[in-house]
């Protein structure tokens, strides 16, 4: 099953910019990991938003599992979504997760668990606003895991990581994706790509260029980098 489906998907903001997105096609496989990679300003952020129905398309189609979230909201219920931005809250990162329990009415026990997947156990008294970015990185991550979806997006999941913090992320991710958890995530990080994706979408200006299974694309050339440069640009 397809666990997304874009279909001749068109957006605009205003008649001076023209068309931020231009008719885009692609599907991402029920349990795949789907990178769409692009440079800043190439529409990644604003394709996340309409898949989360955050932002209206002009014309085109989405499916989630078969249905439209603009329409039936409840599916929905199975995506959740780690923005690029970190959490800003004056709340305990216990009480912050304890927040979105509640929101998604799982048990409180579940908030103990993530806290201590992430290494974030010891510091649940303490502030958001303390934490490091590396911390908030795992705290969205962790806010996202909380009704255990069955399609995760993310969007520049390590934007500014260390190395340290970007490889558990990498890991977690891998793992959760191995239990049978759907991945979509955007990024301009081409090493992340090849470490994470088994398919690739590039995107520029709006338009898909290509889409292609990462091994094929790493067959042919030394990395997504020279691919990129040979194709993309």
């Amino acid at each position: 099953m397809e666990a997304i489906k874009i279909e001749n998907l068109f957006k605009s903001f205003n008649e001076k910019e023209g068309y931020v997105l231009k008719n885009v096609n692609f599907e991402v496989k029920e349990g795949e990991i789907f990178a769409l990679l692009g440079p800043n300003g190439s529409g990644k952020t604003t394709l996340i938003h309409i898949i989360l129905t955050i932002t209206i398309p002009e014309k085109g189609e989405v499916k989630v599992f078969n249905k439209n979230p603009f329409k039936e909201k409840e599916v929905l219920r199975l995506v959740n979504y780690v923005p690029a931005e970190k959490p800003s809250s004056d709340l305990k990162v216990k009480d912050f997760l304890n927040c979105y329990a509640k929101l998604y009415d799982v048990e409180v026990g579940k908030v103990k668990k993530l806290l201590k997947d992430f290494k974030l156990f010891k510091l649940r008294e303490n502030s958001c606003w303390t934490l490091s970015t590396g911390e908030l990185s795992k705290l969205s991550l962790a806010k996202a895991l909380l009704n255990e979806p069955k399609i995760l997006i993310l969007d520049e999941p390590t934007f500014g990581l260390d190395p340290k913090t970007k490889k558990e992320i990498h890991s977690y991710l891998l793992k959760l994706n191995k239990k049978g958890v759907t991945i979509f995530f955007a990024t301009h990080d081409m090493s992340e790509v090849e470490k994470l994706a088994d398919r690739v979408a590039f995107i520029k200006k709006g338009r898909i260029l290509n889409i292609e299974k990462k091994s094929k694309i790493l067959e042919k050339y030394k990395s997504l980098e020279e691919y990129w440069m040979r194709f993309g640009r």
